[in-house]
């Protein structure tokens, strides 16, 4: 995990600390940015053995801000961004936490808000209560289609050892991994 730290261009080893046993990996210090942050447990979460991530890792911005000028700040990168412009999302902001609501087509619309929201400066916290309301209702089938075709162009699954089962809109998987 250290290895693959040094080598990131967005993580400061030098401001953090990793500590592994059992497989159960602990991360404390401090970085600038919630992308950061979540870069460190993406890594850590593709490397076999982990089991499991103690992140107590704190955002402390390196420019701080009014919460005003954040949800400005937020609100500007939403409408200028082209994936989420049409969007209507409301944000709020208290003491640099900023909440999200309104309504999107899809959980990758979700995610989406949230990533663009987390890379404004002077954010230390996301509350994504961003609600999913789907078009139109998808058949199990069509569901387990396209989470199959996902799993088999992920180059970090082996999808045969995953089984996908959906019923009545919820998505079972069983199987085989080696990392989190």
């Amino acid at each position: 995990i250290e290895t693959e730290f040094w080598i990131d261009d967005i993580i400061d080893m030098n401001a953090i600390n990793v500590g592994v046993e059992n497989g159960i990996v602990t991360f404390t210090g401090v970085v600038d940015n919630i992308l950061t942050k979540d870069r460190m447990i993406e890594i850590a979460e593709g490397v076999r053995g982990v089991r499991a991530i103690v992140n107590t890792i704190e955002v402390d911005p390196a420019v701080m801000r009014s919460d005003n000028e954040i949800r400005d700040a937020v609100h500007n990168a939403l409408l200028e961004d082209p994936a989420t412009d049409l969007y209507e999302i409301t944000t709020t902001v208290n003491d640099g936490v900023v909440a999200l609501e309104g309504t999107v087509q899809s959980w990758a619309e979700k995610q989406l808000v949230a990533n663009v929201a987390k890379g404004i400066k002077g954010v230390h916290e996301i509350q994504n209560n961003v609600t999913i309301d789907y078009e139109s209702t998808r058949s199990d089938y069509e569901i387990t289609q396209d989470i199959e075709g996902r799993l088999a162009n992920d180059v970090q699954v082996d999808d045969y050892l995953i089984d996908v089962s959906v019923e009545d809109g919820q998505v079972k998987l069983t199987g085989t991994v080696g990392s989190l």
